[in-house]
């Protein structure tokens, strides 16, 4: 057991570039640039992808959030972006505020994200 944790702990970090989801026959490894966003479904999380096709995650929001890299956040209790995929910020009514993505979709950003979002935004440019 001091054997396999000392094999992992000297591990060099490597950056996820995929996410495994279960298919009817296997594992299938899911790309993350083919990924628009990532939506809550319980206890699961739905992989939305670039090409309109869903893909349902065993893991958790909250587990994804912990496993990918620095780029994708959590902007709403229910979704997970990549910010670099980020075409605007909306104001919108009754202090609600949404992210449009490149591709035009539009998702709402949680009050208590907002402000940490337009800073991430403001520093990437």
């Amino acid at each position: 057991m001091a054997k396999a944790l000392a094999r992992v702990q000297g591990r060099a970090a490597v950056p996820l570039r995929t996410l495994a989801v279960r298919k009817s026959g296997g594992i299938a490894l899911v790309p993350l640039e083919t990924v628009a966003y990532i939506q809550g479904a319980g206890d699961y999380a739905e992989l939305v992808l670039r090409d309109g096709r869903t893909e349902l995650s065993e893991k958790s929001l909250e587990r994804l959030e912990a496993l990918l890299p620095p780029d994708f956040v959590r902007i709403h209790r229910s979704y997970l972006i990549s910010w670099r995929d980020v075409a605007c910020l909306w104001s919108l009514e009754g202090s609600r505020t949404a992210v449009e993505l490149k591709d035009g979709t539009r998702l709402p950003v949680g009050r208590s994200r907002v402000k940490a979002l337009k800073a991430l935004l403001d520093a990437g440019e």
